[in-house]
């Protein structure tokens, strides 16, 4: 997780990612020194994860953004609760609400 402002940018957390392939392979996980408790979180369990120590510790932020790998609904809803400015990118198949009509955008 990097924290950027005008003056620069510093990476403040980060996590490793472990592919499920990885977290049910306990010769494996052994074998890396992966601790067995270690189970699968996906890029936004871990994003959120990083955010929730970020705030804890009292890391304000302006805006919180991330790319499509990263956005999930859990992730969305948690910053909205703590009404957090966010950004976060989706993919071209992303169902986008108006009102209480549903619009599909087709990618070009």
């Amino acid at each position: 997780m990097s924290y950027t402002t005008a003056k620069g940018t510093a990476l403040i957390d980060r996590e490793l990612f472990l592919p499920n392939d990885w977290t049910n392979d306990p010769r494996g996980c052994y074998a890396a020194g992966i601790p067995k408790d270690r189970l699968f979180l996906s890029e936004p369990q871990l994003a959120l994860i990083m955010l929730q120590r970020a705030f804890a510790i009292g890391v304000e932020a302006s805006w919180i953004t991330a790319d499509s790998l990263y956005s999930s609904p859990k992730l969305r809803r948690n910053l909205e609760q703590r009404q957090e400015a966010y950004v976060l990118g989706v993919t071209s198949r992303f169902l986008l609400r108006f009102s209480k009509r549903n619009v599909y955008v087709r990618p070009r």
